[in-house]
């Protein structure tokens, strides 16, 4: 076995400990951290605005979010989503917590999640 083949059964068997313990999210949830999937990654992380409502940080994510998604799901992802996931921040910021899913599930984003955490961590730096 090679150095990286031992390096990626290393990574993935510290991967599968890690997640055992964690909430693991198979579709686009908001949570009080933020815009999460897979296992606990923040896709757009929860700020308050001026007026001190917690509201999802997407503007200037754009790119990322959709890379994210797209990475994670193998396949590419539509702008669109981005346009659901900024509606379903603003029915979260006013409280409607089941809106704001309702809107996730609109984005249309596929139904099975690859887990790929080495695929992941190597795009995030």
């Amino acid at each position: 076995m090679g150095v990286a083949s031992n390096t990626s059964v290393n990574f993935e068997k510290r991967w599968n400990d890690e997640v055992r313990y964690r909430c693991f999210y198979p579709s686009l949830s908001i949570i009080e951290k933020g815009l999460v999937l897979g296992a606990g990654t923040i896709l757009a992380p929860m700020q308050r605005d001026r007026f001190g409502m917690r509201k999802l940080t997407i503007d200037g994510r754009e790119e990322q979010i959709l890379a994210l998604l797209s990475l994670g799901f193998n396949r590419s992802i539509s702008i669109d989503a981005v346009k659901f996931i900024k509606r379903a921040s603003a029915h979260w910021a006013r409280g409607d917590k089941t809106l704001a899913h309702v809107e996730l599930a609109y984005a249309r984003l596929p139904k099975s999640f690859l887990l790929l955490p080495h695929k992941v961590s190597t795009s995030l730096g």
